[in-house]
């Protein structure tokens, strides 16, 4: 293939949104003896992943990531547990448990960033926010994970955090050389002993990749896991307090409480690939499963401040307390199985066009039960609570331990269930010219992304309300052979779920909401064409482009107004036109400076906009609305970084600093009209555009290697510390006026 353009070793472009191809003329052995890379690169040849060292110096952009190598030598089970080894990444735990679901980059959590997986946008299903959750995709399948903070044109828009770009396993990579992989973990956790019944906990992680064929011009890649785990999350905190006398007092729930949390998920990645004199493409099939069950058990006690004495901050005695056995079960099942398809074409020595395809079809089904509070007797006593510690002391009262005096008297109960449905396509063209690493002069790259959602959320309840004269007694709902203490208030009571629903049901009226106005369908188009112009020499390298986003949308839902309800629907575009200039310069002995100007955008929940809205009428006849606000515009962010930076031999270190000023941020604000006189006319809560947030930090990362002169058992130690430091100020309105 004559006439290519040559470059150093792992010189493949750190920009692809596929993986690379190379020539077919030359067995596997003659590419890895061979010393210079070409335009069209099959993938790293001496190490399975780029080193991050190389990553982040031949990116125009401010980037960090880790490879497979990295990978390997750590624990981390799935991509969000290896994200937080990056400066300025952090986990986000998910709801009522402290697994980690997805990244918050720069202080802003999953909702403000995008992902792709090999070259296609990936949305992982949530309910009604867009937070990707990673906890899906095995480690095991990654060859590379790059947390872009500074998008280029081509990329996603919708990244004031970061794109996260993500890149399986090629069968080319290493050379083409065969591996395959298997590991058994078992975890042992702290706090084990209760319940003592369940599964055993466990991972396991197989791989095998491969090439074949004439030259070894065709491979396949699989990688599996399957994770069974089960474990306990202890709960002690004060629910609410408040100021008397300027001291906090405690109010509301004091609590302890359990999460008997079980996870399960399967996961595959299946990959096929193959490559000619100028071309490269491959096929690819993911599915993903994974079920989160928690039932929750709780021993609360309800006080109010009323009776509340309090000597000192955090300590306080009560002379009347209502203790309360409670029980909920969270459930959580998310399918997501994906096909995406690449091909790239070499169209001479330093041109090449991409094309990329993808579908992803996600469903998200979930359900909320929470049971009525099981009040037993009246008590005294004292509690205790600080920053570091919580403590609960009752006076003994006979009738408390025993459980017929515990009863479900008054109140209600709920089971809420959610189905939420993605059909995800997305398509990309992309044209290339002379933008790589090792390029030298103007190049250019344009193209066009298009995606097109289709969602539709199904929301109902049963509601449960006692009927007269009906009472659920505790120890009707105890397990088979539990004891009961009462009076311990450090331990959760633990309730018989079914038991519990089996009474409720039959002693129970049972009233069914359809919810009909947080039930939606959303179409949302996003189309993107884009394009950049480059230059680059020996030491400075700049890039100069746009994007031009336009997202389109149609919502229905459901307006109730009163007793009547009406169907919505609504329709809008939403263009943005977001200007990109990044550049480096290269000082000399390893220095370089670096700065960019970007505009990001992020979308909206999806329940700011794509739900209805509700009316109710007071004794005079006036409106008070609340629900959701299809005009809510996209956030808007005005990005500048700047970096100092040293690589060497051994290593690199890097000092960076950013700002970001966002606009169109949105807070719930209630709106009140009132006529000439003052009257009332009308209430409204809605989200509106009103908010805007100043944010800026500062991101310090130093990595070093070459420790063989300490011996053989350190040759490949690297070393790495990184910390972060953030300034955020939000600045937002509640009701007209404030």
């Amino acid at each position: 293939m004559g006439g290519t353009a040559m470059a150093h070793e792992q010189a493949a472009p750190q920009d692809e949104q596929m993986a690379q191809a190379s020539i077919v003329s030359k067995t596997n052995s003659q590419l890895a003896d061979q010393d210079a890379d070409t335009l069209i690169v099959t993938g790293v040849r001496n190490r399975l992943s780029k080193a991050p060292q190389n990553v982040k110096k031949d990116a125009i952009g401010f980037v960090n990531s880790v490879g497979s190598v990295e990978i390997e030598q750590r624990t981390d089970k799935f991509v969000v547990d290896t994200l937080i080894r990056l400066p300025g990444v952090a986990k986000m735990r998910g709801f009522m448990t402290s697994t980690s679901l997805y990244p918050a980059v720069r202080g802003f959590n999953g909702r403000y960033s995008s992902v792709s997986l090999d070259g296609g946008n990936f949305y992982s299903s949530t309910r009604n926010q867009r937070s990707v959750y990673l906890d899906l995709i095995p480690s095991v399948a990654i060859n590379e994970i790059t947390v872009n903070k500074t998008v280029t044109p081509e990329m996603d828009s919708n990244s004031i955090g970061a794109h996260i770009d993500i890149r399986t396993l090629r069968a080319f990579d290493l050379g083409g050389k065969e591996i395959k992989r298997f590991s058994l973990e078992v975890p042992v956790f702290e706090q084990a002993g209760y319940p003592k019944e369940g599964q055993e906990s466990f991972t396991v992680n197989g791989l095998y990749k491969t090439t074949f064929g004439d030259g070894g011009n065709y491979g396949f890649v699989l990688a599996a896991n399957v994770l069974r785990e089960r474990n306990n999350e202890l709960m002690n905190n004060v629910g609410t307090y408040i100021q008397r006398d300027g001291i906090d007092v405690a109010s509301g729930n004091l609590q302890y409480g359990n999460f008997d949390r079980r996870t399960s998920s399967e996961s595959f990645m299946m990959k096929f690939e193959g490559r000619g004199e100028k071309w490269y493409g491959f096929t690819s099939l993911s599915y993903f499963h994974h079920i989160l069950d928690i039932p929750l058990e709780r021993y609360n006690l309800s006080i109010t401040p009323a009776n509340v004495t309090t000597s000192k901050s955090g300590t306080g005695s009560f002379t009347t307390g209502t203790p309360r056995a409670f029980a909920a079960l969270s459930y959580l099942e998310r399918t997501t199985p994906s096909l995406s398809s690449g091909l790239e074409y070499q169209l001479g020595a330093r041109t090449k066009v991409v094309g990329h395809a993808s579908y992803l079809r996600g469903t998200d089904d979930s359900l909320f039960w929470t049971g009525g509070n099981i009040d037993g007797p009246t008590v005294a006593g004292s509690y205790q609570a600080d920053e570091s510690s919580a403590g609960l002391k009752i006076n003994p009262v006979s009738s408390l331990n025993d459980p017929t005096q515990w009863a479900w008297r008054s109140g209600t109960a709920n089971q809420t269930f959610f189905t939420v449905d993605d059909d995800i396509y997305t398509m990309r063209v992309e044209l290339k010219h002379n933008t790589f690493p090792f390029s030298k002069g103007f190049g250019f790259n344009t193209g066009v992304d298009y995606r097109r959602m289709k969602r539709s959320l199904d929301q109902f309840a049963f509601n449960y309300a006692l009927r007269t004269g009906e009472t659920v007694l505790l120890s009707e709902v105890l397990p088979n052979g539990s004891g009961f203490n009462g009076s311990d208030v450090t331990r959760a009571i633990d309730l018989n779920q079914d038991a519990y629903w089996s009474l409720a049901s039959s002693r129970a009226s049972v009233t069914r909401d359809d919810a009909l106005t947080t039930d939606y369908t959303l179409v949302e188009d996003v189309f993107g064409p884009f394009a950049a112009a480059y230059y680059t020499t020996e030491r400075f390298r700049i890039g100069v482009g746009f994007r031009y986003n336009v997202t389109s949308f149609e919502t229905k839902s459901t307006r109730r107004s009163g007793a009547v309800f009406t169907p919505f629907s609504f329709q809008r575009d939403l263009p943005y036109l977001l200007p990109n200039v990044q550049g480096s310069y290269e000082l000399g002995n390893g220095y370089r400076v670096r700065a960019a100007y970007t505009q990001t955008t992020a979308l909206h929940d999806f329940n700011s906009f794509a739900q209805g809205a509700s009316t109710n009428f007071n004794f005079q006849g006036q409106p008070s609305t609340t629900g959701s606000n299809p005009r809510l515009k996209p956030r808007l962010s005005k990005n500048i970084d700047l970096s100092t930076e040293r690589y060497h031999d051994n290593g690199y270190w890097s000092v960076g600093y950013f700002n970001k000023d966002i606009t169109n941020e949105v807070s719930n604000v209630t709106q009140t009209l009132t006529d000439n006189l003052g009257n009332l006319v009308s209430v409204t809560s809605t989200r509106i555009n009103i908010g805007e947030i100043e944010a800026s930090g500062i991101e310090l990362e130093w990595q070093h290697r070459g420790f063989a002169w300490l011996g053989p058992w350190a040759d490949g130690l690297t070393l790495d510390a990184n910390a972060a430091f953030f300034k955020t100020t939000t600045t937002f309105a509640t009701s007209t006026g404030a």
